[in-house]
């Protein structure tokens, strides 16, 4: 009866210290989890738990996303090939592996002559230090766009924010 009794014992107590080590790795995860939706990132292996589609809530790629915004800071003062252009950013609705970058595209006749791609709070200079643009010369139209870059799945994406209105530079 008393070897019944230890086995009995013995098996209840194993049972007993592999459920408090899955409970204790439980825990563990559903903290590692909390912290990353706190501070944005995903925890390795949980990208796609933490990834977002593009665009809203399912809408087609080049969706302006409400929230950010971006506006060219000095087109009052008549900006010309080689002027100094920043713009002034806000933005909302990154995911935790998307940062944002500014696009900046000038066209004449609807062909593409200049375009630059920085952080926001960078001081573009219309032009560069090489472009067609630069070439060429003359007056063209630029417009200042605001994207989220980031990875999903191993692939690169890319999410239209925000954009300023079309702006000329003589």
């Amino acid at each position: 009866m008393r070897i019944g009794s230890a086995i009995a014992s013995g098996t209840r107590h194993v049972i007993g210290v592999g459920f408090q080590a899955l409970l204790i790795v439980a825990i563990i995860a559903a903290l590692a989890f909390a912290a990353a939706a706190v501070v944005g990132t995903a925890p390795a292996g949980a990208d796609s738990v933490f990834a977002a589609r593009g665009g809203t809530k399912g809408a087609p790629g080049g969706t302006i996303i409400v929230g950010s915004s971006i506006s060219v800071n000095g087109t009052d003062q008549g900006l010309v090939l080689g002027s100094s252009v920043t713009f002034a950013t806000s933005v909302a609705d990154l995911t935790g592996n998307e940062y944002a970058l500014v696009y900046l595209e000038c066209t004449q006749g609807g062909t593409v002559v200049y375009g630059q791609l920085d952080l926001p709070g960078t001081t573009f200079v219309l032009g560069g230090g090489s472009s067609p643009w630069l070439e060429v010369g003359g007056p063209a139209t630029c417009v200042g766009y605001l994207k989220a870059y980031g990875t999903h799945g191993g692939s690169d994406t890319v999410r239209d924010l925000a954009q300023t209105a079309p702006f000329s530079a003589n």
